[in-house]
């Protein structure tokens, strides 16, 4: 889907943009198949996928029809206010709180329980 936004091969910001699709594509890719290869996914890196996904926050008003793919994460998790995640990384829930959407949600199936 990315392809279909952001061409292969663009530059300058788009090509900034375009790997921060990739990585969030991969990230619904991933949540979609249950984690391969090993069914697993840390917190922290779940976590660092969040963190990329706030840069690209910022340049999603420039680009709408992104959202083809940024909502695709929403039909793979669930709400839960940020609490999982956030008793994973051992950190409190209202720092979580504040956060876009995203970081409200948890996988459906999660790749770090039982790690």
């Amino acid at each position: 889907m990315t392809d279909s936004v952001v061409p292969l091969g663009t530059s300058g910001e788009l090509e900034s943009v375009r790997g921060l699709l990739v990585i969030w594509e991969r990230l619904c890719i991933r949540m979609r198949s249950d984690w391969p290869p090993s069914g697993w996914y840390s917190a922290e890196m779940y976590q660092e996928d969040l963190k990329l996904r706030d840069q690209l926050e910022v340049i999603l008003k420039e680009f709408p029809e992104a959202d083809r793919i940024t909502a695709a994460v929403s039909a793979l998790s669930v709400e839960d206010r940020g609490s999982i995640l956030c008793a994973a990384l051992e950190e409190e829930v209202i720092q979580v709180g504040g956060r876009p959407w995203y970081w409200q949600r948890r996988p459906a199936v999660l790749p770090w329980a039982g790690a």
